[in-house]
């Protein structure tokens, strides 16, 4: 009875004390506080920094409590078509959520259309700059088991027609597709993963999509090929393997080892006359010369990611690994640094007038 007594009295007090202090006795169990709801969305904006658009809600949202960090929002990959004036993303599988999936919409948020079908695009697709086509790598279940799930390389129209399977290959991944400027040919890594008494095998294959001739470029039973990319012209081929940086024809002949340590984030950019290479390594902006020689490192506010030199080869764009960082311009020797806008993953448009982002925007205040 006591103990009864004991339990009443100190229940009691509780109540006093909240009738005394209000909604501030949340504040000891450490519930009160404004929390904000977000959502990320896709972006365009001059490149002087005003008439920011709202094109598309990504459908992605999330929520900090007295200012916390909203950086998972995973925002989207977004290229221009070769005329401006339709957008392609990538929208990320989301915490469980199947909602990736590759998309086209016309610049004023109109016609928004899913290209992928319900196929889970892996990495950045590769856009034509000739015909509206666009080439990427998804993975399919050949079986219906996580098990037997591999990478193909397909293609489709950004009008949704078209969508064609380039490879359908069993127990071998593809993966990594870009395009020749000429949009004639495609070259993406094939990876057979694992051979007995060989190992992993690795290979560059180069696709003729006239003619449909196969090329294996290179090879080795080590570590995949990666950042593939022809120079403007087309007469070469870039990629890392490992941690070095190679050059080489774009038939596979006269493989150069460019440097042999280097860490390539993201992609390569390159200028429209294919003399500059801008890419970023450990947090850090470099422009290079194609031939590998003048590397220099380009002084920037923030860490940056995701650089892009603009098409008139002038500027480059870059922003912070996350969606609550900055994005800024600067010019492509340093100077005129410019900060544009809130987001991330930036792109400049073929008339280097607009950028497009992932971005994103309160949605909800809510006060506990």
């Amino acid at each position: 009875m006591k103990k009864m007594n004991k339990k009443f009295l100190i229940l009691n007090l509780l109540f006093i004390i909240f009738l005394l202090a209000g909604c501030d006795i949340l504040d000891i169990f450490g519930e009160h506080g404004t929390c904000y709801h977000y959502k990320d969305a896709i972006y365009l904006i001059d490149t002087d920094g005003i008439n920011l658009t709202k094109v598309i809600d990504l459908d992605h949202t999330a929520s900090t409590c007295e200012g916390g960090s909203i950086e998972y929002l995973p925002g989207a990959s977004i290229k221009f078509s070769a005329d401006g004036n339709k957008l392609i993303y990538n929208k990320f599988f989301y915490y469980g959520s199947n909602i990736n999936g590759l998309y086209s919409i016309n610049n004023d948020g109109s016609n928004n259309t899913l290209l992928t079908d319900t196929l889970i695009v892996f990495g950045n697709p590769s856009i034509s700059t000739v015909e509206p086509k666009i080439v990427f790598s998804a993975d399919i279940e050949y079986d219906g088991r996580y098990s037997d799930e591999f990478s193909d390389i397909f293609i489709v129209n950004l009008d949704a027609t078209g969508l064609t399977n380039l490879t359908n290959t069993y127990e071998v991944n593809e993966r990594y597709p870009c395009f020749s400027p000429n949009g004639d040919e495609i070259i993406f890594l094939t990876a057979i993963p694992f051979e007995i008494f060989v190992g992993r095998t690795y290979y560059i294959t180069k696709l003729n999509l006239n003619s449909g001739t196969l090329d294996t470029l290179a090879t080795n039973n080590e570590y995949e090929y990666k950042h593939l990319a022809f120079s403007p012209d087309g007469t070469k081929i870039y990629f890392t393997h490992y941690s070095a940086f190679y050059v080489m024809n774009s038939d596979g002949t006269n493989q150069v080892q460019l440097y042999e340590y280097i860490h390539i984030s993201d992609y390569l950019s390159f200028s429209p006359d294919g003399s500059k290479i801008v890419y970023n390594y450990y947090g850090n902006l470099y422009v290079m010369n194609s031939d590998g020689s003048g590397i220099t490192q380009i002084e920037t506010a923030i860490d940056p990611s995701y650089s892009h030199i603009s098409h008139n080869g002038n500027n480059i764009i870059y922003s912070g690994y996350f969606i609550d960082g900055d994005i800024y311009i600067i010019d492509i020797d340093g100077s005129n640094e410019i900060k544009i806008n809130r987001g991330f993953k930036p792109t400049f448009s073929p008339d280097d007038s607009k950028i497009v982002f992932s971005g994103f925007y309160l949605y909800e205040t809510v006060n506990y």
